[in-house]
């Protein structure tokens, strides 16, 4: 067997030992193993191709003593190293892992780490090896005697591997994305929630739309929600039963006609006698949070309606790279049906109108107005929750932001329209200079889809510099190149595993948020106290399935 790079394993220990270094959210142990064990083989492809370069600049080798005293020198520094590497991350995943109340790795842990990483590392190692070997033997077929195509070989091999890597990952999402929207679909079609025999559901009796073609997302919405009776038994007040609305993606027609196919709903419903009808933006699957729906409700008496247009049986970000303006193309049709509908009705009865999104619903949202003011201007408030990386007018308005506010809580024109919440004990302390129609953007600070895009692999991002730090970052937190990048990968894996209140779920937060935008509904402290315990027990994470 070739002997090792000195320069690819010394590079490849470096970004190994990085990988183990804390992030947004903690990782399981696997998660970590293959995360050290691809960046030491990243590490190790650079490092080749340097010591490579630096070889053929200078044609000089060194003395025979100096890469053994060099091996030497890594080796004792690797050892060394190691237990201190080791207690920084049993301390720093511990850390994070306590703050999201999950187990603190052990001793066992870090063993499967290790081991994974070891195997990832070795099998990344000889693919490598195997492509510089074919790459080595077809340069000197094609120019045999040609002494240069010897330095070739790892650079033609680090694009090839690219290049390989790149078609197989390809290959790999799009195949996993075809074959998860195909099981979304035979999931629909199976059996799940009873079909709802209220005369406030869509899909229910005398409705135009099928109970069948719903899809399990919202059949879920459609049969699960709080009653009259339960939020009436639970706040002692008088209550209605609320409406909700859900138009499957396989209804037939295009989005327009899903739209209107909703307002019809609502019109059948008698949403024009509620006091509030709320536009809720879904994820890439369908999901809608049953906190934020229910929050509503129970704030609003029952006396609302609520109404949803599936785009996508797909998880978010499959939605969004392979259906790409669906969400928006969706959600724009209805958020305009529902207005021109709601604007129709006598001015002085019609109900408040609320709009709400979650992840890509939020962006949705957002992309289907023209202007922050458009939005604003849309009806009589705004929920907005987890709003993903690089949404354009989520990132113009925290570019305006007023002088001295960081970039994880921005305050715009002193608050007065648009505020930022990292967690629900902010949106408690709000204050009350907040103008209405009032926009709520929710944004924990350890939520990977909100703060990490690509820019992170070769760039510090903002809320990593001195005095712009996000709120709940782990002081140890540090940016490297490529290596924060992958790191905030794995926690997209894990922004749905930790309790309410951290990564990618919002509920309680949104409650709160609801509180300030639509109002408290004149319920006492107590009775606020007794729907937040109420709300936090019907939590219901989407497992990753957004």
């Amino acid at each position: 067997m070739r002997a090792l790079s000195l320069a690819g394993t010394a590079t490849g220990l470096i970004l190994a030992a990085l990988s183990a270094t804390p992030s947004l959210l903690p990782r399981l142990p696997y998660e970590q193993g293959v995360l050290t064990g691809v960046c030491f083989a990243i590490g190790y492809a650079l490092g080749t191709a340097l010591g490579v370069a630096i070889t053929a600049l200078v044609r000089v080798p060194p003395e025979g003593w100096v890469p053994r005293a060099a091996w030497i020198i890594l080796g004792v520094a690797a050892v060394g190293g190691s237990v201190p590497l080791a207690r920084l991350w049993a301390r720093t995943q511990g850390d994070l892992a306590g703050a999201v109340g999950a187990s603190r790795p052990g001793v066992v842990d870090g063993l499967v780490a290790l081991g994974v990483a070891l195997m990832t590392a070795a099998a990344l190692l000889a693919f490598g090896r195997g492509v510089t070997a074919v790459t080595r033997r077809l340069a000197r077929r094609l120019a045999p005697g040609e002494e240069h195509w010897r330095w070739l070989g790892m650079p033609s091999a680090m694009v090839v591997v690219s290049v390989v890597i790149a078609a197989v990952v390809g290959a790999a999402i799009y195949g996993f994305g075809t074959y998860t929207e195909w099981s979304y679909q035979r999931y629909n079609a199976s059996g799940g929630a009873e079909e709802p025999s209220s005369g406030y559901r869509s899909a229910g009796p005398e409705s135009a739309l099928s109970w069948d073609l719903t899809g399990h997302e919202g059949r879920s919405i459609l049969a699960g929600g709080p009653s009259a009776h339960d939020i009436g038994s639970l706040t002692k007040t008088e209550a209605e039963e609320p409406i909700r609305v859900y138009v499957g993606v396989d209804e037939p027609g295009g989005w327009d006609a899903h739209a209107a196919a909703a307002v019809s709903e609502l019109d059948r419903l008698g949403a024009a006698d509620r006091d509030a009808v709320l536009v809720a933006a879904t994820t890439g699957t369908g999901w809608l949070d049953r906190q934020a729906i229910d929050s509503f409700e129970y704030l609003l008496h029952g006396d609302s309606a609520m109404v949803a247009v599936q785009y996508s049986v797909a998880e978010s970000w499959q939605s969004y790279t392979f259906h790409p303006g669906a969400y928006r193309d969706s959600t724009s049709a209805l958020l305009a049906a529902v207005h021109d509908w709601w604007a129709a009705l006598p001015e002085a009865d019609r109900p408040e109108l609320f709009v709400y999104g979650l992840s890509l619903g939020s962006r949705a949202v957002q992309d289907s107005f023209e202007d922050a003011e458009a939005l604003r201007a849309y009806g009589d408030g705004v929920v907005l929750a987890g709003t993903p990386y690089g949404t354009a007018m989520n990132a113009e308005l925290t570019a305006s932001r007023d002088a001295g506010s960081p970039v994880g809580r921005p305050v715009l024109d002193d608050g007065l329209a648009f505020r930022w919440f990292n967690e629900a004990m902010d949106v408690e302390e709000s204050g009350d200079a907040w103008w209405s129609p009032r926009v709520a953007y929710l944004q924990h600070g350890n939520d990977p889809i909100v703060w990490a895009g690509l820019p992170i692999l070769w760039s510090q991002p903002e809320w990593l510099e001195d005095g712009q730090r996000n709120d709940g970052i782990h002081p140890d937190m540090q940016w490297f190149p490529l290596v924060t990048g992958l790191q905030t990968m794995v926690d997209s894996m894990q922004d749905l595993a930790g309790p309410d209140g951290d990564g990618h779920r919002y509920g309680s937060t949104t409650l709160e948020a609801w509180i300030q935008v639509v109002g408290d509904g004149g319920y006492t402290s107590d009775q606020l106290d007794l729907i937040r315990q109420r709300v936090a027990g019907s939590d219901a994470p989407a497992g990753g399935d957004v």
